[in-house]
């Protein structure tokens, strides 16, 4: 396991795929995990994205990491969460459950990532839990309507001195 490119419609996705180790490791679910604002320089190497999957692969779940697109070896131009990060997202979940058809799915992301997780996340059924790190709930760029419809196991984590997003 290690890097890959994901074929996309847009071209491909960069991205980095890693599978629990240990002699127990028998992989209790697959996590994808969303990188924070391209245009703000997020990456699938951010740091809180780095540990949050490292933690979810020490659980027990095979991590995949991908670059948005017009990140990295990632084809394609930003769409600012308007439908294109999101195909990117539901590209990369069709990755994991054509790899790994039996296991249970978790969606996390860290800000921009987490918008564009929790969105997605909602409306796939392929998805049964969340994770919103850093969620920007506070900007007015983005609506989180949606949330409400939100019927899934959701887990929020958010700095008490976030400076982008107060809660």
């Amino acid at each position: 396991m290690g890097n890959l490119l994901i074929p996309a419609p847009h071209g491909q996705l960069e991205a980095i795929i890693k599978e629990p180790r240990g002699e127990s490791a028998s992989p209790q679910g697959v996590a994808l995990v969303l990188h924070p604002h391209p245009l703000h320089g997020g990456t699938m190497h951010n740091k809180v994205v780095f540990r949050a999957a490292r933690g979810l692969n020490e659980a027990g779940l095979i991590t995949l990491r991908i670059n948005f697109r017009s990140v990295g070896h990632s084809t394609g131009a930003h769409d600012h969460a308007r439908g294109g990060e999101q195909e990117d997202a539901r590209t990369a979940l069709d990755y994991l459950t054509n790899a790994y058809p039996n296991l249970p799915v978790l969606l996390a992301g860290f800000s921009f990532g987490a918008r564009v997780g929790l969105e997605v996340g909602i409306a796939d059924a392929r998805v049964s839990r969340l994770i919103g790190i850093g969620t920007p709930i506070n900007m007015e760029a983005y609506d989180f309507d949606f949330l409400r419809e939100c019927r899934k196991p959701t887990l929020f984590v958010h700095g008490e001195h976030d400076e982008v997003s107060d809660v």
